[in-house]
């Protein structure tokens, strides 16, 4: 077999090199034709002889390269008989799942759920969502925190929010007022927020609260709050961590240049959102 292949690559070579007399003879005949033969110039000779000897060297080495890449493609050819066939794309042909789909990485299970913030089922509103407001309290938000700080959750309505130079004024409707000790409250509330996530008219919120007196506020204002859908469900950061078991995450638009929290919205179900009050009532 060694053999065979030895001599099929040498008739290869052999076949398929240039002629190199009539190619020389052919360049030879060339240059002589474009020589002035008149001209007995010792240096004039030297010009032809150089010029000889420049086209010698040029196709020396031009057909040593056309061999050695003859040479290589014979190599490749006779150990991979098949690809001496035209190499032709079968238009029937169809590509196996096992090479193109498996191959391919899953895509996140989040990001393949994820929902889109403007096809969300809310209310209808003219309010601006964000006002560059320098929020007060505490600028990092974390769950045992705020959880520790909140005496009330109430789902409210927004009835008015009258924005001005250090926040808003808001008038909340209560839709829904949760306590640890059965406290009831009814009816609306006003409060004052430098949230610069604004609480937007004819919307709906989940906001922890807390009361210093008469006043109420908000007990962390630096993020954006928790927004309750027309079907129960709501919108939240995920930085309540309670929350965010079961939920799906929120494609949004970015607020403001200071808006850090728009790729970081989930949204949950009206389920997991009464779970989370039930909980936080029973701690």
């Amino acid at each position: 077999m060694a053999d065979n292949l030895k001599y099929e690559y040498k008739r290869h070579i052999h076949d398929t090199a240039p002629d190199m007399d009539k190619l020389w003879n052919r360049i030879e005949s060339r240059i002589d034709s474009n020589t002035d033969k008149t001209d007995t110039n010792i240096a004039h000779g030297k010009n032809i002889a150089q010029t000889k000897k420049s086209y010698f060297w040029l196709v020396t080495a031009a057909a040593a390269v056309f061999a050695f890449a003859a040479g290589t493609k014979a190599f490749g050819n006779f150990n991979n008989p098949d690809k001496n066939k035209t190499d032709n794309t079968d238009s029937s042909y169809t590509a196996d799942k096992n090479d193109t789909a498996a191959n391919v990485p899953p895509a996140d299970a989040d990001e393949a759920t994820a929902i889109r913030y403007s096809e969300l089922s809310l209310s209808p509103t003219s309010t601006m969502a964000y006002k560059s407001y320098e929020a007060d309290g505490d600028e990092y938000f974390v769950e045992e925190n705020v959880l520790a700080q909140t005496e009330y959750f109430a789902d409210v309505k927004v009835l008015s929010a009258s924005l001005n130079t250090y926040g808003a004024d808001y008038e909340l409707e209560i839709q829904g007022f949760y306590s640890r000790d059965g406290e009831k409250i009814s009816g609306s509330i006003t409060l004052e927020s430098s949230t610069p996530y604004i609480l937007q008219e004819n919307r709906e919120y989940l906001l922890p609260l807390a009361r210093d007196g008469e006043d109420w506020y908000i007990t962390f204002e630096n993020a954006p709050q928790i927004e309750i859908t027309l079907d129960g469900g709501a919108v939240f950061h995920n930085g309540w961590d309670s929350l965010g078991e079961n939920s799906r995450t929120v494609d949004k638009a970015e607020l403001g240049q200071n808006d850090f929290y728009y790729d970081r919205m989930k949204y949950c179900d009206q389920k997991d959102l009464q779970g989370f009050i039930e909980s936080w009532q029973e701690a």
